[in-house]
């Protein structure tokens, strides 16, 4: 009897242990093992690095030629009214009659003298009715809009000058020294890339005396990643010193926005146009008179020769400055003053580069021998 009481109580004891360990899960939290985990973290901010003093000085001098230059820095906008022909309105309205859209466009530029002339691109205000500049005040932050009108306009380099009449006078961007400018130095272009006025991007020169084709022989670009996009024409380039060092107008894109691949056009340049334009309402340029071809292999031998250097001159206009200095037709242009050219856009770039009335020095191969000739420029024809 004693042994089955106590085979009972050991039946009643397990029954109620699997009781108890059915009801855990719906009356108890299984905690878990937290020993070995690690400690919350401080609820403080992590400390901040301190900056290096050349990184810190880097960051003050981005930050203050970007004070400085903005105030120089405007934003243009141009409309155009064109008009197209249409059947339907010239079988009730007449001939030549048609409907009329306009059209308007974004740009940059900035301000070159105090009294309101503004450096831009052709190509932002050409064929424009009406050019807008909006400038703002440096002493409230205030944007006051004027209307432009055009002094003159250098299709060729794609530079205009345009003027306001402005309130007060204006803070002028200073112009730097293009041909100083190294590949590899920092570079900062300011605009209004789509209508976003004042957007600053930063880059460095990735590399210089850029051609590009379809565009003007009279000068190479600056060539920059620093980012430009459509919005951004006209407006400048910036060196470390806060000086102007090129116009910012080209890209190359696939997509038609930036791709790290921007040119501006030698602020040395731009300033010989712009002070052409200033004083007489157009660029002159020197000009020689001849008709010129790129030499190779087959014709140097054919001219005994013993290199392709050179230009080759293919004609020579009659009563003009070279054929007045005894240049002929068959003659190898192989230098300008100190300067060597070994291709047409080069020759065109160096007498350019030249103002009427200057006297050039021109070398050049004729059966063999050089030859030296002092050429004076007339302005070129449009």
């Amino acid at each position: 009897m004693k042994g089955i009481k106590t085979a009972i109580l050991v039946i009643v004891i397990l029954l109620a242990g699997l009781g108890i360990g059915l009801l855990m899960p719906w009356h108890l939290q299984v905690v878990p093992d937290r020993s070995h985990a690690q400690k919350p973290a401080d609820s403080k901010t992590a400390p901040t690095i301190k900056p290096n003093p050349t990184v810190q000085q880097l960051e003050d001098t981005f930050a203050k030629i970007a004070e400085n230059i903005e105030p120089a820095v405007v934003n243009i906008s141009t409309s155009r009214t064109l008009r197209y022909r249409d059947p339907f309105y010239e079988f009730f309205y007449g001939p030549g009659q048609g409907q009329q859209y306009e059209q308007s466009s974004l740009g940059s530029g900035f301000v070159v003298r105090s009294d309101g002339y503004i450096m831009t691109n052709n190509h932002v205000v050409a064929q424009a009715d009406q050019i807008s500049v909006r400038v703002t005040d440096p002493d409230n932050g205030m944007d006051t809009e004027y209307e432009a009108s055009i002094v003159g306009t250098d299709p060729e380099t794609d530079l205009a000058i345009i003027k306001i009449k402005p309130k007060k006078p204006l803070p002028a961007a200073p112009l730097g020294d293009s041909e100083s400018v190294r590949v590899g130095d920092f570079t900062m272009a300011v605009g209004s890339p789509f209508g976003l006025a004042n957007s600053v991007t930063t880059g460095i020169i990735s590399a210089k005396a850029r051609s590009l084709a379809g565009h003007s022989p009279y000068y190479d670009y600056l060539q920059t990643d620093a980012a430009i996009n459509p919005g951004n024409s006209g407006g400048p380039l910036i060196n470390l010193r806060g000086q102007v060092i090129g116009v910012n107008t080209a890209i190359i894109s696939r997509s038609g926005g930036y791709m790290g691949i921007g040119f501006a056009i030698p602020i040395n340049l731009a300033r010989d146009v712009m002070e052409d334009i200033i004083r007489t309402g157009h660029s002159r340029r020197g000009y020689l008179g001849v008709t010129i071809q790129e030499m190779n292999d087959k014709l140097a031998k054919s001219l005994g020769l013993n290199s392709a250097a050179g230009v080759l001159v293919t004609g020579v206009v009659r009563g003009g400055p070279a054929s007045d200095a005894g240049l002929r037709r068959g003659d190898v242009i192989i230098a300008v003053d100190s300067t060597k050219v070994n291709a047409p856009a080069e020759l065109q770039r160096a007498i350019g580069l030249h103002a009427p009335g200057d006297t050039v020095t021109i070398t050049a191969m004729r059966g063999g021998q050089a030859k030296t000739f002092k050429i004076k420029l007339i302005e070129r024809p449009s």
